[in-house]
């Protein structure tokens, strides 16, 4: 297990760099350099920045669907690396996809499996967010049937459960 991070902070990072290196003649980009970040708990932060200033990337490095090339990063004085640190949090891709065919229930079902919540917290969590959204009186139609508006409240609500 990775050691926690000493300071009490929802986000923290230290010198996080990530390079991409796409291949054989093409030049090495660096999408991020040295970033040093710290978020205390309970605030609220947002990431405003040029196109390219890297924002994207440290997402996706805090959510775990990159690798950094260097440095390291905390959620809630967990290493992002570790599986728990990214059960502490939500997320919601800018393009992000279901299981059309699925009804709400099975997909809250699924992602709340994935992330390690017990039967009993998946049902009742599902639920309250159903219902705080008004979609509980879609919760056995199939993802496909929804419209736009109930789409993008679906998506929170995954990235919340």
């Amino acid at each position: 297990m990775a050691e926690a991070s000493p300071q009490a902070s929802a986000l923290r990072t230290s010198r996080l760099t990530k390079v991409y290196n796409p291949g054989l003649f093409r030049p090495r980009t660096k999408a991020l350099e040295g970033l040093d970040l710290e978020v205390p708990e309970g605030s609220i932060y947002g990431f405003l920045g040029q196109n390219g200033a890297g924002k994207t990337t440290t997402i996706k490095i805090l959510v775990g669907l990159l690798h950094p090339t260097a440095g390291r990063a905390w959620i809630l004085g967990r290493d992002v690396r570790e599986g728990s640190a990214r059960r502490s949090i939500g997320f919601m891709p800018e393009n992000p996809y279901f299981y059309e065919y699925l009804t709400a229930e099975e997909t809250l079902e699924f992602y709340g499996r994935l992330s390690g919540m017990t039967r009993a917290d998946r049902r009742r969590r599902s639920g309250e967010l159903l219902e705080t959204f008004g979609l509980a009186h879609a919760r056995r139609w199939p993802l496909r049937t929804f419209s736009k508006g109930m789409r993008r409240k679906f998506h929170l609500i995954r990235a919340l459960l």
